[in-house]
C-alpha cells in the first residue's frame, strides 16, 4: 500500500459508499412552498450610490456608415456615455467602427 493510499484511508476518501434501494419505499413530496421575494428586495440595502450635483448624459448611436463614426469619439472626449448599436452595419465594418471608437477613447 503506497503512501497516498494511506493517507487518504486515514482521511475518510477512499470510503465507498454503497446506495441501498428498497423497493417498498415511497418517495414523500412535500407541497411547494411560495416565499415572497417582495420582502427580501425591500429588507436589503442597494449598493447603487448617487452622485450629487452629477449629471451624466447617455448617447444612444446607431450608425450606417463609418461617417457617423467620428461623433461617438467627440462624445466619449466630452464625458459621455455612448451606446454604439451596430446591428445595421456590415460587420467588417462595425468591427474597423469598434476599433476606432476603442482607440479614440
Amino acid at each position: 500500500m503506497s503512501l497516498f493510499q494511506r493517507l487518504r484511508d486515514a482521511l475518510g476518501l477512499n470510503e465507498e459508499y454503497e446506495e441501498y434501494y428498497y423497493p417498498d419505499e415511497e418517495t414523500v413530496q412535500e407541497p411547494y412552498l411560495e416565499e415572497d421575494h417582495s420582502s427580501r428586495r425591500k429588507a436589503l440595502p442597494s449598493n447603487v450610490i448617487g452622485l450629487p450635483g452629477l449629471m451624466m448624459e447617455v448617447i444612444l448611436m446607431q450608425p450606417r456608415s463609418f461617417e457617423e463614426i467620428p461623433d461617438a469619439v467627440t462624445a466619449l472626449r466630452e464625458r459621455k456615455a455612448i451606446i454604439l448599436n451596430l446591428n445595421y452595419m456590415d460587420v467588417d465594418q462595425a468591427q474597423r467602427c469598434a476599433d476606432y471608437v476603442a482607440g479614440g477613447a
